[in-house]
């Protein structure tokens, strides 16, 4: 049984951390939060630090916290895309091996097994998993604090007589819970308490101890949160409490002073399915199978007979999907949560159908992505397709790139369909994206070629301003690769400068040159795409004409 949690365990050091940091930057979230970050080791102010000039940081500043630490530790105090990530995988880590801990608990070790297996490799947490957010963080918080009430609530009734310890797991949980509140806010403590208490009280136990005990949970979670609340504003203010009030109450259904993505509530379904994949396959080709033959119609009026475990995963992620359906504005990454109960499920699917011909034709599509997959994704290297950019892939990623065809060899050696297969497979898979696709797919957006011309029209023509109508946007990832150098100009004294320099989009550069009519330009092209505004920029040298 060690034997296998360490086998487990090397498999996910291996999937995620030595690829944290081939992948650049190329999307605008990544950056902005590795910012801060970069701002708190050059201001040293852990509490609300300034970047981008004059931006105050959306979130609690532990994703931020752990980054500067990280940093500090491993590369000098610098913040690279490697420090930037680790926070991330190192959570995902640690949630799929308490995943693996609990189900090892509730049912046997092959199905622990599947559900890890299953947990890293849905699309949704192995993107959060090797990304600088702070969903990942969040979502390892509340699930793992999940899993541990479950544990309380089985410890206190069995161990009555020793209150001290079940004191202890107490206080640990609140801990994991403040940990999800300074990630993103008090829904990290509110909504697994709520999930929780439904489960409680689905099972039958007593409404006002189950009330009392998620209530204590609650209150001692947002202790350690409060203090940085209050610190945060004595230094912003009005400005910080505003932001905080649009982040937590505002968000859910308005007013917007942002752009939100308003979405109906089965927009959740569309995420879900996706966030699941590939195992969205096989829950879908179950289903069909399920509903020709009755066993979904059985299994459902059946429901006394659930077993504890599988009445706790459908009810957190009941509440859970239903929460999220509330919120006008939605996102893919709310549903983080849902993933590892998800899992637990497609394990226990997995248990019961080895035979079937559902299982079967899932695992011929593996294989055959298997074996096309990382095919087409080397040809690309070598035929150019129009529209599709990519980097020029070292030699040493070749390997990597093909060792989805290890897996697709074990099939076709051992000629049957065994789990243990399906399950390598899927990791060689992912294993290829992460080390060899991702790189050589999302390098070649990112915004990192356009740096040296900036710092050559710096340190010729003076500071760097952008411009963005929206002031929620900016160039984050260029201001990343900069140093936190950008300005924003609408934040700039301008009159006092004979001279300086402008990012922004060719269809907005006329509203800056209208604003400064003492100034001439010379401009000329940057990127045709930015990845984080998805428009062109161009780079203008601004000089004082009336001197």
């Amino acid at each position: 049984m060690k034997q296998t949690r360490w086998l487990l365990l090397f498999a996910l050091i291996v999937l995620l951390l030595p690829w944290l940091g081939e992948t650049l930057f190329s999307a605008k979230g990544e950056p902005r939060e590795a910012i801060v970050a970069m701002s708190m080791l050059e201001s040293g102010n852990w509490i609300l630090p300034v970047s981008y000039g004059a931006d105050m940081p959306y979130k609690p500043p532990l994703l931020a916290w752990l980054i500067a630490l990280a940093s500090w530790l491993f590369n000098g105090g610098v913040v690279n895309e490697f420090t930037s990530r680790l926070p991330s995988a190192i959570a995902a880590i640690a949630m799929v091996m308490t995943g693996y801990s609990w189900a090892l608990r509730v049912t046997w070790r092959r199905s622990a097994v599947i559900m890890s297996v299953v947990t890293i490799t849905s699309f949704e947490v192995y993107r959060a998993a090797v990304t600088c957010r702070v969903d990942m963080l969040l979502t390892a918080f509340m699930v793992i604090a999940l899993f541990e009430m479950y544990r309380w609530r089985q410890y206190r009734d069995t161990h009555a007589q020793t209150p001290g310890r079940s004191l202890t797991r107490l206080l640990w949980i609140a801990l994991l819970l403040s940990g999800a509140v300074l990630s993103k806010g008090p829904i990290g403590s509110l909504l697994p308490c709520l999930a929780m208490g439904v489960f409680c009280l689905v099972r039958g136990d007593n409404f006002f101890r189950t009330l009392i005990w998620l209530g204590v949970v609650c209150i001692l979670s947002f202790l350690l949160p409060s203090l940085w609340y209050w610190q945060a504003y004595q230094q912003g203010g009005q400005d910080f409490l505003n932001l905080a009030l649009q982040e937590n109450v505002q968000h859910v259904n308005g007013p917007f002073t942002y752009d939100v993505h308003l979405t109906p509530w089965w927009y959740n379904l569309w995420t879900m399915a996706i966030g699941l994949l590939p195992w969205t396959l096989l829950l879908l080709m179950v289903f069909i199978a399920s509903c020709f033959n009755g066993v979904l119609g059985k299994a459902l009026k059946n429901r006394k007979a659930w077993s504890e475990p599988t009445t706790f995963a459908v009810t957190v992620s009941s509440v859970i999907f239903l929460f999220y359906c509330l919120p006008a504005g939605k996102h893919s990454s709310y549903l983080l949560p849902l993933c590892p109960f998800l899992a637990y499920g497609v394990a226990e699917l997995i248990g019961h159908m080895q035979r079937q011909g559902s299982l079967k034709l899932y695992c011929y599509i593996i294989f055959g992505l298997a074996v096309i997959a990382p095919i087409i994704g080397v040809i690309l290297q070598w035929v150019p397709f129009e529209n599709v950019s990519v980097e020029s892939m070292p030699l040493w990623r070749y390997p990597l790139a093909l060792i989805p065809l290890l897996g697709a060899w074990l099939w076709f050696h051992e000629k049957k369909f065994p789990i243990r297969n399906l399950m390598i497979t899927t990791l060689l898979m992912f294993l290829a994206a992460g080390s060899a696709f991702m790189p050589m797919f999302l390098n070649a957006r990112s915004d990192l070629k356009g740096v040296v011309k900036v710092e050559l029209a710096s340190r010729d023509h003076g500071p760097v301003f952008t411009y963005t109508p929206d002031s929620l946007r900016g160039y984050y990832t260029l201001n990343f690769y900069l140093n936190d150098k950008l300005r924003r100009i609408q934040q700039a004294n301008t009159d006092t400068l004979s001279r300086f320099v402008l990012l922004t989009s060719p269809e907005d550069f006329q509203a800056v040159a209208l604003q400064h009519p003492d100034f001439a330009a010379d401009t000329t092209h940057l990127l045709e795409h930015s990845c984080d505004t998805h428009r062109p920029i161009v780079l203008s040298r601004f000089h004082r004409t009336n001197q």
